[in-house]
């Protein structure tokens, strides 16, 4: 079949499909403890930054901090941070974006609540992050936010055991009640994704569909920006 005789879904299928061998022939060179390793009850490996940043070499991206793309929000004692990073190529198109976060709640090493380790510890996620989406690494390794999702399913069946109402802190961080609440973001192609907490860059459509939870959250804010209502809605 010659390119032009090629539908424009096949060759999305073509490139994605050489992305992910290409990626697998990189993560052979890599080293198991080093630049991935395993986690209890995580199936695939989980990536860390090493190995995030061998990809991005192999694939030629670097990252870049997105414009406003660092942010702070204070609220009752929890500080939260979180920062968007666009992936580009070497012709500095944008060919992913990933999120990362981080609270005064989560421990780092021994130490709770060390505000300048935590901005360096939500860059690194939302580079890993990014540059998995970017090289289709996504059915390789896993990530933080699958962390974050086994963590949360345990809590919420604890809770469900012992008849216990899920707590509002634990379904997503805290947002200043007096802005517009923007949780979601049309990204480069056009496709809704999640741009804020342990979410932040699946598909907004499957977050819908595979967490109520999160989505009754979302939907029970006064303040939520109309076009992300319709487009919630629109999944449901």
């Amino acid at each position: 079949m010659t390119s032009k005789d090629q539908h424009p879904e096949d060759l999305g299928e073509f490139l994605v499909e050489t992305k992910l061998q290409r990626s697998n022939k990189i993560k052979d060179n890599m080293k198991d403890g080093v630049d991935y390793g395993k986690l209890p009850n995580i199936k695939s490996d989980f990536l860390w930054v090493g190995g995030a940043a061998k990809l991005a070499d192999e694939f030629g991206y670097t990252a870049c901090l997105r414009d406003n793309g660092l942010n702070e929000s204070s609220f009752d004692g929890l500080i939260s941070v979180s920062v968007t990073l666009d992936i580009l190529d070497a012709d500095h198109n944008i060919v992913g974006s990933g999120i990362g976060t981080w609270d005064n709640q989560e421990n780092l090493g021994n130490m709770k609540g060390a505000r300048a380790r935590g901005y360096a510890m939500a860059w690194k996620r939302a580079f890993v992050l990014g540059i998995r989406y970017a090289c289709n690494s996504f059915g390789i390794f896993s990530q933080d936010e699958d962390i974050v999702k086994m963590n949360q399913e345990e809590q919420v069946n604890n809770q469900q055991v012992n008849n216990q109402p899920i707590a509002m802190s634990q379904q997503g961080p805290s947002y200043d009640s007096n802005k517009p609440f923007s949780p979601a973001e049309v990204n480069e192609v056009g496709v809704w994704v999640v741009s804020v907490g342990k979410h932040a860059g699946k598909e907004l459509e499957d977050v819908v569909k595979k967490e109520a939870g999160w989505t009754n959250w979302v939907l029970s804010n006064e303040n939520l920006v109309p076009e992300i209502k319709l487009a919630i809605e629109s999944f449901i």
